[in-house]
């Protein structure tokens, strides 16, 4: 009896230190950021590289004490001179480098503590960058007005790539601790590649429907019970790859509330970024009771509940042409967002 007494408490006791644990891995991630800002006089953004696909983590390497494994990087995007737009993110001398593999503890929180074994060992990632209430047509398309780690476009067009964007802590008019930067996601018990196994355990896994066509409530209608997705099938692709700067990759959006569903329509064809049905709608998700760690811009943590309000889930998502005012999405829309001026309640 005293066994059967003690068991829930030990086990609330450890999951207790994961999260702490946890929160403290996301802390470093926010300090990273803050060096590199001094360092650069810019938050790092998404898509740099030779071939303009590296996460926001890629650039953060020297200051997270893996300056070997930034030097690596550099030293083989300098071997690929030839952007393929057609076919960014399978580019094979991706695969053949080691940086892109190896096991990284600054980015495995201990509460999902796996390393599954993914498409070519291919390093995962439980921690991810912020994208906020904007969606892209494309997997990897840049633009972002209204997150932090967002991209200039390199043209009129918001099917072109871009470059790293040139935002600073002073773009952040809402304020530093008012704006998120990083949070969590559940890695997929799954290989990162054409092995997409059904699973519709939410966390963890992507429902197949349009995120472009549809507004967020349609997605949010997903959700069904014991953390299940209902009336749509999903396949097992949260996590992947830290390096990579694709939203399904390595990012979350503050639209949907943390520990909802997350859709994205074209697993097969992600390397056709025009399309948008590779647009993809992705909010934090973790293995932490009621909700996510997250790391505000001034390099606080807080628990984000996955009470937060969210808005109208029945207006649209932000996108180029449709991306002034206030978040439609309440709260958890106003925090995301870096100049929009709303008030923000954590």
């Amino acid at each position: 009896m005293l066994i059967a007494l003690l068991l829930p408490a030990i086990q609330v006791a450890r999951e207790a230190a994961r999260r702490m644990q946890c929160s403290n891995n996301v802390k470093q991630l926010a300090l990273a950021a803050h060096n590199y800002h001094s360092a650069q006089d810019q938050i790092p953004g998404r898509c740099a590289g030779s071939q303009r696909n590296w996460s926001p983590f890629v650039l953060m390497l020297p200051f997270l004490e893996h300056s070997t494994r930034y030097d690596q990087a550099v030293q083989q995007n300098a071997g690929l001179t030839t952007f393929d737009a057609n076919n960014l993110l399978f580019q094979s001398g991706y695969w053949n480098n080691a940086w892109w593999k190896e096991p990284l503890a600054a980015f495995i929180c201990p509460s999902d503590g796996r390393n599954p074994p993914y498409f070519r060992n291919l390093t995962l990632t439980n921690y991810v960058y912020s994208e906020a209430d904007w969606v892209t047509k494309g997997a990897a398309n840049p633009g972002n007005l209204t997150g932090p780690f967002g991209t200039k476009a390199a043209s009129t067009s918001d099917t072109t790539y871009g470059v790293p964007a040139e935002y600073s802590f002073a773009s952040v008019i809402d304020g530093l601790s008012n704006t998120l930067f990083f949070s969590e996601r559940v890695a997929g018990p799954r290989r990162w590649d054409y092995d997409y196994l059904v699973d519709n355990n939410i966390r963890g896994s992507i429902c197949y429907r349009s995120c472009w066509n549809n507004k967020p409530s349609v997605l949010f209608a997903t959700k069904g019970a014991n953390g299940q997705y209902t009336n749509c099938t999903a396949y097992r692709f949260g996590g992947g790859c830290f390096a990579n700067g694709m939203p399904p990759v390595s990012a979350f959006h503050t639209i949907l509330p943390p520990n909802g569903p997350s859709g994205l329509l074209n697993f097969t064809t992600l390397s056709q970024y025009g399309s948008g049905d590779s647009a993809s709608m992705l909010p934090p998700t973790s293995y932490h009771t009621g909700g996510v760690n997250a790391a505000w811009g001034d390099g606080s943590v807080s628990f984000i509940n996955e009470t937060i309000d969210t808005g109208d889930l029945t207006q649209w998502f932000r996108y180029t042409g449709n991306y002034k005012g206030a978040s439609p999405f309440g709260v958890f829309g106003a925090i995301g967002t870096i100049a929009d001026g709303e008030t923000k309640i954590p």
